[in-house]
């Protein structure tokens, strides 16, 4: 029997404001724009805890769930 994982990637773009920085808070206007750069998130169901790394870091982090 074939089991299919259960991990999963997701990505996001990073964000700039070119202006209006907080402005759109208080009605304003504003001009976000997407960047290249941005997150990867993997992950896996685990019960009993969670774990953050990091690439560029090399570093891990784990804490109960």
């Amino acid at each position: 029997m074939s089991r299919r994982s259960s991990r999963r990637r997701f990505w996001a773009p990073g964000r700039v404001n070119l202006i209006g920085e907080f402005t759109d808070l208080a009605g304003g206007v504003a001009l976000p724009a997407a960047l290249d750069l941005g997150i990867t998130l993997e992950c896996e169901p685990d019960d009993a805890r969670i774990e953050l790394h990091s690439r560029e870091l090399g570093e891990s982090v784990t804490f109960a769930a």
